[in-house]
């Protein structure tokens, strides 16, 4: 994901996280996937398992555990009700707009 702005609201990352967890579980990944460090990474993800938004799943491999998150009902209907909500203000935005064309 690119970022145009040095600076993301607290709402943008906590959104981009919830759609990374979307399809990537590994904590690792959705650090890199969200570009974001690790402690803030682990602070947001926290605060999302904190809100009910998502979950933890213990994987036990060969010789050690991992923990990967999953996106919980909570969390998967907060991520779908936001993209209704944003996509029909844009629409909103757009069909203003073109009206002075």
């Amino acid at each position: 994901m690119s970022h145009t702005r040095s600076r993301r609201s607290r709402l943008e990352i906590y959104i981009e996280t919830l759609e990374a967890v979307q399809t990537i579980h590994n904590p690792s990944q959705i650090m890199s996937t969200v570009g974001m460090s690790s402690t803030l990474t682990r602070t947001v993800l926290d605060g999302l398992i904190d809100g009910g938004f998502i979950r933890v799943k213990p994987v036990f491999g060969d010789m050690r555990s991992t923990t990967t998150y999953h996106l919980t009902k909570k969390g998967e209907t907060f991520l779908r009700k936001y993209n209704n909500e944003t996509k029909e203000m844009l629409e909103l935005i757009v069909d203003a707009t073109m009206e002075k064309v």
